[in-house]
């Protein structure tokens, strides 16, 4: 991955996003073997993945492969909570899998560029809104620096499990304002009103990492993926490996 623009802030934040995606190491995120400068242009050297995007391949899955593939990520994402980051950009397309030999999908966590170390972080309480609207937690778009924790993660991936499972993001708008409008001041609707297939306890899953008050989300990747986990016990040992 080499960085096209050179200013200092472009390279801060290019630098910063191999340092927290190295200090993870974890089977479902990506693995940084190298960052440094040739030719004059910045570069991190990651693992080669022989995949697609969950945005791209989510389509063609089952809602099991589906919730199988974010149990993983939530496990992953937690783990980059215990060193301290959160990641606050997830979202379909910083997530990439690849088909595993004996079926089902293996998911990599991508794009640690806008994660936040919550361990050394001295920066001001109200900043800059940072991330992707649709996936924001409402204290992110509100640019509540002191209110983004390990629950704005969760939220975000409530956002993108919402996305692959109904086919849209929780919030929809003509501008990223009018979307992160509604992200501060409405309730998410039910993915059921959407697709009514769509089982009713999944659904409860999803509505639970997507509630506007933090505190009434799940409060670790370790606790959403225990319920995913739950909900996959029906389908057998291929989900539940």
């Amino acid at each position: 991955k080499f960085l096209r623009e050179t200013d200092r802030d472009h390279l801060s934040r290019f630098l910063r996003e191999a340092r927290a995606q190295a200090q993870v190491g974890h089977e479902n995120i990506c693995d940084v073997y190298e960052a440094g400068i040739v030719d004059g242009r910045p570069f991190i050297a990651m693992r080669c993945i022989e995949g697609s995007t969950l945005a791209e391949e989510a389509p063609r899955m089952s809602i099991e492969e589906k919730v199988a593939v974010m149990a993983e990520v939530a496990e992953a994402v937690h783990a980059a909570h215990r060193t301290g980051l959160v990641h606050r950009d997830l979202k379909p397309g910083n997530i990439m899998v690849e088909p595993k030999p004996d079926g089902g999908w293996h998911p990599w966590v991508l794009d640690f560029g806008l994660a936040r170390d919550t361990s050394v972080d001295t920066m001001t309480t109200i900043g800059m809104v940072v991330g992707t609207p649709p996936y924001m937690a409402p204290e992110q778009a509100r640019g509540q620096r002191s209110a983004i924790d390990r629950r704005t993660d969760v939220y975000s991936l409530g956002a993108t499990l919402y996305d692959i499972l109904s086919g849209r993001p929780p919030f929809t708008g003509d501008s990223s304002v009018a979307v992160i409008m509604k992200v501060v001041s409405d309730d998410a609707p039910s993915m059921r009103a959407i697709d009514p297939s769509i089982p009713s306890d999944l659904d409860t899953i999803v509505m639970k990492m997507l509630k506007r008050d933090r505190n009434e989300r799940y409060s670790s990747g370790k606790d959403l993926f225990a319920d995913l986990r739950m909900f996959l016990n029906r389908f057998g040992p291929l989900f539940n490996e």
